[in-house]
């Protein structure tokens, strides 16, 4: 397919699209909920896509995800400070099945793999420790990577240090805010549709049902 044919190197968020940690997040919610003492209705994964991600409720950085499932400002705070320290350690995140060798095989192939996510960086070392250093770590920037952090700066980052223009880039997300960001400043999109927020409905931009379905653009 020609679309892809300038493509520099390939981006990845992390959570929902190399990463099956949305039951995890929202395990740490029924935690902290009970913690603080907060009468909520934590949903299940199902739910949580159907009726906060497909509304647009925004999601992401965490402290809106803890907002999102009905935490008050002041607990969301508190919660996002326990998450920033002890979510990679107290939960147990693993790589979706297939994204292991798609990894692999994209390198394999010549493609600069790089890594955007609004997560911090330990939260997403820990579970990619098998398959991080396959990801240039130029390429890879995290919530807590510089300040007033946001996607799009991020992506622009990342074409600054390729020496390339943003529209040579190939960002994979999950959710509609990923999109936006890389829309924004010209950078290719392709959403997964087996995370937390694209569905197959999705007609904005190509969907991929599974990592290994890259290898064949």
């Amino acid at each position: 397919m020609l679309y892809f044919v300038s493509m520099k190197a390939i981006i990845f968020d992390v959570d929902g699209v190399l990463l099956d940690s949305l039951p995890a997040h929202l395990a740490i919610c029924r935690d902290l909920a009970r913690k603080y003492e907060l009468d909520l209705d934590i949903p299940d994964k199902d739910v949580f896509v159907k009726d906060i991600v497909s509304k647009g409720v925004k999601i992401s950085p965490m402290e809106d995800f803890f907002k999102a499932v009905g935490f008050p400002d002041k607990q969301a705070q508190q919660a996002n400070e326990y998450y920033s320290q002890h979510f990679s350690t107290e939960y147990e995140v693993f790589p979706f099945v297939f994204v292991p060798e798609a990894i692999k095989k994209l390198r394999q192939e010549g493609y600069v793999l790089g890594i955007v996510t609004s997560n911090v960086l330990k939260n997403i070392k820990v579970p990619l420790e098998g398959i991080f250093d396959f990801f240039d770590e130029n390429l890879v920037f995290a919530k807590d990577s510089f300040s007033n952090y946001t996607k799009d700066k991020a992506l622009r980052m990342a074409a600054v240090r390729l020496g390339c223009a943003p529209k040579d880039l190939l960002y994979i997300g999950d959710q509609l805010a990923d999109y936006k960001a890389a829309h924004q400043i010209g950078t290719l999109f392709v959403g997964t549709t087996y995370g937390w927020g694209i569905t197959k409905d999705d007609r904005k931009f190509k969907i991929i049902d599974s990592l290994d379905e890259l290898l064949e653009i």
